[in-house]
Formats: structure tokens, sequence, C-alpha cells
């Protein structure tokens, strides 16, 4: 089996524990160079977003968006995800 690099695994999808994906799974991501990952918390209607690996296994920009609010991803900036469709809440 051949290593993936981390543009492979942008789209890696799991189902954990928040504070797992929070904490364990940040610092693996982060030491691996992945440029952002997103938690979904579906518990709280909001994504946990995390950029800038600093190469200690932590990320320089961490940030909550809630529904209201409106994500892109680094990989398609142009591409606007509305929180507030993601979790089906409504805008008003």
């Amino acid at each position: 089996m051949r290593e993936s690099n981390s543009e492979e695994i942008q789209n890696a999808m799991t189902c954990t524990s928040l504070e797992s994906d929070l904490s364990t799974k940040s610092a693996i991501y982060a030491e691996a160079a992945i440029q952002e990952y997103w938690v979904v918390d579906v518990c709280n209607c909001c994504i946990h977003v995390m950029r800038e690996p600093d190469g200690h296994g932590n990320y320089r920009l961490n940030w909550i968006v809630r529904p209201g609010e409106m994500l892109s991803p680094l990989a398609q900036p142009d591409e606007l995800l509305e929180i507030s469709d993601l979790f089906g809440v409504d805008r008003h």
C-alpha cells in the first residue's frame, strides 16, 4: 500500500467524537501539513475551521462558522457554503 499525500486527503470524512476531532485528529492533520481542516459539529449546528498548520501539530487560524454565515474552502474559494442550508436552519 502506498502512502497518501496531503492533497489526496482533502476530502477525508470520518465519524468520531467532537473532542477527538478537535484535538487528536487536528494535531495529526496539522502535522501532516493539511492546509485546511473542517469539523462539522452537528449537535451545535456549526463548523470548526482550522487553517495554516504551523509544523508543530497546531493550526494558526481557528474559528467557528454558524448558521447565517458563509464559508469557502481554500481549494475552491469561489464556492460558498451557506451554513444555514447545511443544517436546515432558517437564516432569519
